[in-house]
């Protein structure tokens, strides 16, 4: 009777173990979503805010304040960022 109770002690510690692992797991794959879901948040917040500051830019170059070639840099961004919220990746030059 006695190898019996360890046998059953046992089993149980295996599965308390194996099942603290698996929430550990399930606990890790939930921060990565979350990080994943903010991070799209901040690459859309600066995509808008690069947006909106190119089209100032543009405003500025059509009344004559500023060249073309200032304007570029902004443009060139945004494309950089739409890229980075697609999942494309950084391989471009970043501003």
């Amino acid at each position: 009777m006695d190898k019996a109770e360890h046998l059953a002690d046992a089993a149980h510690l295996r599965i308390s173990d194996a099942a603290w692992l698996a929430r550990g797991r399930v606990r890790l794959a939930m921060l990565e979503a979350y990080a994943a879901q903010e991070s799209e948040r901040l690459l859309q917040q600066q995509l808008t805010i690069q947006q909106v500051m190119t089209e100032r830019l543009e405003q500025q170059r059509l009344v004559g304040e500023i060249a073309w070639t200032n304007v570029v840099r902004s443009h060139l961004a945004v494309v950089i960022k739409r890229g980075r919220s697609k999942g494309v990746g950084s391989r471009l030059l970043t501003f």
